[in-house]
């Protein structure tokens, strides 16, 4: 289930909206996708009624949250209240790691993004007593941007994310969340694909087998990944592969 990236709630709702606090390119901010914020109190009850109409309706055995995380430094109306709110000062606008204004700041997002997943963790253990529920955990090695942090692992039952890097990649991430998760197995998950940019391609048997072969070093569970194709249909040639 996408969280944040909701194109819907995005044209339906503008003041659900982030709000970047700068023209600095964003991660996945393209003009395809709609970005609202967690601060948002009406997208949150939003978000946790369409998870209390999933979960309590249809049977399944675990929730997957994707897109936890900041796309940029967000100055939305709720986030300048919440931080008003809780400690107290305006939302600073000048990035500078030696002001304790914006440490504090940043301090938050991270909380804010942390306490998100969790309300969205218990919302789907509330309509589905039981379920596994995990977030996608890749941006914690992205930069302080996004927003991610160790404490935010503490909203999955156990860590999974996807990755498209090489080899040193797999091992390290994997060694990190094996350490940061509470229960085990963590997830890989990885593309068919090089990247998913690259849709048509598909990687080596050779190369395939090394990244299974590493998950299962890292007592991983694995996951492939392959995007359905814009005309809503797969690739028989991949599976009978």
């Amino acid at each position: 289930m996408s969280v944040i990236i909701d194109n819907w709630a995005f044209l339906e709702h503008p003041d659900w909206r982030m709000k970047p606090t700068s023209d600095v390119p964003a991660l996945f901010s393209g003009s395809r996708l709609g970005l609202v914020c967690p601060n948002n109190p009406d997208y949150r009850n939003y978000i946790g009624a369409q998870i209390d109409d999933l979960y309590g309706r249809y049977e399944f055995d675990g929730a997957f949250f994707d897109m936890l995380f900041w796309r940029y430094v967000c100055g939305c109306p709720s986030c300048v209240k919440r931080l008003q709110d809780e400690e107290g000062i305006a939302l600073p606008d000048t990035l500078d790691w030696l002001d304790p204004g914006w440490c504090t700041f940043q301090t938050a997002r991270e909380r804010w993004l942390a306490e998100f997943g969790q309300l969205l963790t218990d919302r789907s253990k509330a309509a589905k007593p039981g379920i596994e529920v995990y977030h996608n955990f890749a941006t914690l090695q992205y930069s302080w941007e996004q927003g991610s942090s160790p404490e935010g692992s503490r909203a999955s039952d156990f860590l999974g994310a996807d990755f498209y890097g090489d080899a040193a990649e797999q091992l390290f991430m994997c060694k990190l969340f094996e350490r940061l998760s509470r229960t085990r197995p963590i997830e890989f998950i990885t593309s068919r694909c090089p990247t998913p940019g690259f849709h048509e391609q598909v990687k080596s048997a050779e190369q395939m087998q090394l990244q299974v072969e590493a998950a299962v070093l890292a007592s991983a569970a694995f996951m492939w990944i392959d995007a359905i194709d814009l005309d809503g249909g797969i690739n028989p040639d991949i599976y009978r592969r």
